[in-house]
């Protein structure tokens, strides 16, 4: 699915401890979003905070991807 993309894995807290920090990761996802032009995916764990604002402010999510365990769904609506 992947081919020859390379693959930035998002981590981060589920809450966030400073006001800006927020819209500091709404920055970097959508600079590195359109940056990086389609030859990379991001990918997730379905996780709040960090990790969804990251995937919400990637476009139109098509290059996030949700691991998520077997019998979960992906809590984001966005990506794959």
């Amino acid at each position: 699915r992947f081919g020859d993309k390379v693959r930035i894995c998002v981590l981060g807290g589920t809450v966030f401890q400073n006001t800006t920090s927020e819209d500091l990761v709404q920055a970097v996802a959508s600079c590195l979003d359109a940056g990086l032009n389609g030859r990379v995916v991001f990918i997730t764990a379905g996780l709040p905070g960090v990790q969804k604002v990251f995937a919400k402010s990637c476009s139109d999510g098509s290059r996030v991807w949700t691991l998520v365990a077997p019998g979960q769904t992906n809590k984001y609506g966005i990506g794959g």
